[in-house]
Formats: C-alpha cells, structure tokens, sequence
C-alpha cells in the first residue's frame, strides 16, 4: 500500500474486504472513490497526486507549469529526475487536487491499468494540442472524463485528440482492414484485444500530433536544461557544484 494512502480500520482489516478486486481499492493503490473501503470494511484519506510518465517532448519544468505544481515541491517528491541524461519513461508523482485531470486519470486506469500513468501523458499532450480552444483544456478534460465514466470510450478520445472512429481503430489494428467492422465483427473482438488496440492508435496520434510538432533543441535551449538539471541537483543534494553548473561555459 502506498505511503501517502492512510487507512483507519474500524474493526477489519481493508485487505480482507471482499472487493479488493476493484482497481480503485486502496489495497491496489486506488484512491478509492468507488467507495470499496466505506462503512464496516474501514474509512480512508484520498491520495492526492497522480502518477505520470515523462515522455520525450517533456521537460520537468513544463510539466509542473502545466499542472500548476511548484518546482520545487515536484522536485522534492520526485528525486528521481535529478539525473544527467534522458528523463523520457521516469514515471513520477504530481501532487493535483480533486479535479477534472485527477477524474481523467483514474478513468484511464480502469481502461488501461499499468499503462494508464504511460496513456494519460500521451493524451493529456495531445489534448493540449489539438484540443478545442473555444472551450478550453480543462473544460475538454472534464468532457473526455465524463465519456468515459459513462463507457463512451469513441467521444473521449474524440475530446482528447484520438479522431479515428473506433471501429477503423479495431479493424485496422487487429484485422488488417480498413473498412468499418460489422457489429459480428465486434462481438468476436475482447477487452484486451480493444484495449490493445487504442494504445496503438494513442501512440500513432501522440507522434503525429505532439513528437513532429516539437521544435529541435537549438543550443541555448540545451544549456538551459542542463542547469536546469543542476539546480534540480542542488535542491536534491543541499550543495552547488560550479564546474557543473558552467561545464558549457
């Protein structure tokens, strides 16, 4: 169980609880809004961050402005980005409160489970992109949370960015064809097979959309995130080392 999930037990024990099973299930590092853990099986406090994998077009600094996280705080939680190197695949923690982002989030980990911290980076930048500016990114995410809640998976990844039609998503992922399928056609397609083939046509969107879109990094720009690295460092560390801060000096 997650450090930052605090469970008080009234009489049993939550791991006994017979819906442990539920993805939302503190036992499963849910935040438990199911209410799976109300009443007899035990009460709980609702984990605040969400879970979120750097991708290529990211940067720390961008992706604390983008969710309105103060460096520093996303820095102390997530030490982990205090490294040289490429940070693309570090999966850390940004702290969010009750909103449309956090719904988004634990919809998409019903659909996609340990994918979903990979998923939701994804979307969320595509979202940025493509997303209709007359009503706004947030308002878009609250829609695509909405959908999916209700199981419309189509109009979701419609609000998100992901325009393809479903039925071509399955048909050309899993059958080689570019026709819309027959509804006996869909019947003979599983949940996995489904899910499957929605985190294909979410990377093809996500490189499409956001990867050919991000300018290259001239030389300014890297420099500015190497110290940017080292401030990272030094609020990691407690102490400043100056021929690593002017190595492109």
């Amino acid at each position: 169980m997650d450090k930052g999930l605090k469970v008080i037990v009234r009489g049993r024990d939550v791991k006994n609880c017979p819906k442990t099973d539920c993805i939302h299930h503190p036992v499963n590092d849910g935040n438990g809004e199911c209410g799976c853990v109300v009443g007899e099986w035990g009460m709980y406090v609702k984990v605040k961050y969400i879970k979120y994998v750097i991708q290529p077009t990211d940067s720390v600094a961008e992706i604390a402005k983008r969710f309105g996280v103060e460096l520093r705080k996303l820095v102390e939680i997530n030490p982990q980005v205090c490294t040289t190197g490429p940070q693309d695949g570090v999966e850390i923690k940004i702290p969010v409160d009750d909103g449309p982002t956090r719904r988004l989030f634990y919809r998409l980990s019903e659909l996609y489970l340990d994918e979903a911290p990979n998923v939701f980076a994804m979307l969320y930048q595509t979202a940025e992109v493509s997303h209709n500016t007359e009503i706004g990114l947030e308002a878009t995410i609250e829609n695509a949370a909405e959908f999916l809640k209700a199981g419309d998976i189509g109009n979701a990844f419609d609000c998100l960015g992901i325009t393809k039609n479903l039925s071509h998503i399955y048909a050309e992922s899993l059958m080689g064809v570019t026709r819309k399928l027959t509804l006996e056609d869909e019947l003979r397609i599983t949940k996995p097979q489904k899910r499957l083939a929605e985190l294909k046509e979410i990377r093809r969107t996500y490189r499409a959309v956001v990867e050919q879109s991000d300018p290259k990094k001239d030389p300014i720009t890297e420099i500015a995130e190497h110290r940017e690295k080292c401030i990272y460092r030094t609020l990691r560390d407690g102490k400043i080392n100056i021929d690593e801060i002017n190595k492109y000096n």
